[in-house]
């Protein structure tokens, strides 16, 4: 597996890309086809912190763990690691036992504009809300079933995701009630 690594605030030895690349290949047995791997470490107050992320052909795995020593945080970052990936193999074999998906490698990847609010109850703000952070991501064409493995993975409460049958953007989300919901926009 081919790691980006960078250091924000920190020299990164060879010592260290080192035992990233060690515990890394650890993820090799649950990985193939794998188009991109970085990892960011840097130090922020007394923690040191590892960023790790993931993408293959259609799922992007995202970790992050902090602790006092670095070498200790590497290590629970690729343990998540592992355990999304094991739980995604679980999930992957359930679904493909109920039915199959085609695969569209190919499909145009669609940008998307996200904008988060900060968590200010709005009832008690007198002025208007304000944008607090932007985030842009591809927006990859997958099924109904994928986008739910994807958002499960992720741990998210919601995806937004190209429905690769109609091409339109969907939002697909955790209801209370443990079950999925799905949101299909219309121009009525």
């Amino acid at each position: 597996m081919d790691i980006q690594i960078t250091g924000k605030n920190i020299d990164v030895t060879d010592a260290i890309r080192e035992y990233v690349q060690k515990r890394m290949d650890k993820l090799d047995k649950y990985l193939s086809k794998v188009l991109d791997a970085h990892v960011t470490l840097f130090v922020e107050k007394i923690d040191h912190v590892v960023v790790v992320t993931i993408r293959k052909r259609r799922l992007t795995l995202h970790a992050e763990e902090r602790s006092e020593d670095l070498y200790a945080s590497i290590d629970k970052a690729v343990e998540k690691l592992e355990t999304q990936l094991r739980r995604h193999k679980d999930r992957i074999k359930k679904h493909n036992s109920r039915t199959r998906t085609p695969d569209f490698e190919t499909a145009a990847d669609l940008n998307l504009h996200i904008d988060i609010l900060d968590g200010t109850d709005l009832l008690d703000v007198q002025e208007e809300p304000r944008v607090i952070r932007t985030e842009r991501f591809a927006l990859k064409p997958m099924s109904v079933d994928e986008a739910a493995l994807q958002m499960d993975l992720m741990n998210q409460d919601f995806l937004v995701f190209s429905n690769q049958k109609t091409g339109n953007v969907n939002v697909i989300y955790q209801r209370k009630d443990g079950n999925y919901g799905l949101i299909v926009p219309t121009k009525d």
